[in-house]
């Protein structure tokens, strides 16, 4: 079980993005800050797609701004810099928090409860997480329907995951359907919700990783693009030009 921290705590580094707080830390900080309860409740990695929705889904920008917005973008690394935070050089992406949280909760009794994808997905991402991290505690899975989410069905998520007793609970989902997933989840459990999206593909094996290299230039977008052109075609085409037009804007 994590530890539940009392007293003064020294706040993280953030910064105001589209009028939405942005915890300006990487991967391996946002892992440690999640395993000692210093980042609780809703956890959303955000890049230049779930920025720029925010501004037109009220939904998704009342998830944002109740929960800790963490930098999965490049772009997000660097608008934190110009921002004066300096020491950010890396960004917090959702599959290599995931990654480190698993290494690094072994031996803490920490446990997991994986809510995406597909029941195939969530049986070969269990797999691997057992075989690259053999002690583990995996305290349950689900693979939510298709299509919206009723009341009911969220308290039952709510309750499949609160009865496992596990600590995090790592949703793989697009965005923002899983921002918005989590935050009416929250409202039911005081565990630990983290939106990772497609980091259960990335770590199972179903998708392929971007090469670190075009990560550290901020082009995963044109690697996930060449790799998956007819879902994600339209999404880049309209909002990676509106996050730079609404990014200027609140510069200049």
């Amino acid at each position: 079980m994590r530890p539940n921290l009392t007293g003064t705590m020294e706040p993280l580094p953030a910064f105001d993005l589209f009028g939405v707080t942005v915890t300006a830390i990487d991967d391996l900080t946002a892992a440690e800050a999640i395993l000692t309860g210093k980042i609780q409740g809703c956890v959303h990695f955000a890049n230049t797609h779930v920025m720029s929705e925010s501004t037109r889904d009220p939904s998704l920008r009342s998830a944002l701004q109740a929960g800790t917005v963490l930098p999965d973008g490049m772009p997000l690394v660097w608008a934190a810099r110009r921002s004066g935070l300096k020491a950010l050089r890396r960004r917090a992406a959702g599959p290599e928090v995931m990654k480190n949280a698993i290494d690094k909760s072994e031996g803490r009794q920490v446990s997991h409860f994986l809510l995406g994808t597909n029941q195939e997905t969530l049986s070969l991402l269990r797999t691997e997480i057992l075989e690259r991290w053999p002690t583990a505690s995996i305290a349950g899975s689900l693979a939510p329907k298709y299509g919206d989410f009723s009341d009911a069905d969220v308290l039952a998520y709510a309750n499949a995951a609160k009865s496992s007793g596990a600590d995090l609970v790592w949703l793989g989902l697009s965005s923002p359907r899983q921002d918005i997933l989590a935050h009416r989840l929250a409202r039911h459990t005081s565990q630990t919700l983290l939106c990772v999206g497609a980091a259960f593909d990335f770590i199972a094996g179903t998708k392929a990783t971007c090469p670190a290299l075009l990560q550290r230039f901020g082009l995963e977008w044109l690697f996930r693009l060449a790799t998956e052109p007819r879902r994600l075609f339209r999404r880049y085409a309209t909002t990676i030009p509106r996050f730079i037009r609404l990014y200027l804007k609140e510069v200049s």
